[in-house]
């Protein structure tokens, strides 16, 4: 993955965890995205058809479309399996 700067234009927050750079003239197939957080945070990590991601957080990187829609995807399940063992937690507390 690429570092691409000066693609970023105006970062728009998609569910709070990943913005999305308007880039003209870029591959549809392809998106320049920043995850939330910032450089010294974990990396967003991921295996897909046996090639392992690490996308850095918190930087512009050029990301395959797919890719993107998959970390948006499992961030959103990581959040709502956070919220449902903080329930769970509560529940086992009361």
């Amino acid at each position: 993955m690429k570092k691409d700067n000066s693609a970023l234009t105006e970062a728009v927050p998609e569910k709070g965890t990943v913005s999305e750079a308007a880039a003209p003239g870029k591959d549809p197939g392809e998106i320049c995205a920043i995850l939330s957080g910032s450089p010294s945070d974990r990396p967003w990590e991921g295996c897909i058809n046996s090639v392992t991601y690490r996308v850095p957080r918190g930087v512009p990187v050029q990301l395959p479309r797919f890719l993107y829609d998959h970390i948006i995807r499992s961030e959103a399940e990581r959040r709502e399996a956070e919220e449902a063992a903080e329930r769970l937690s509560h529940a086992i507390r009361l």
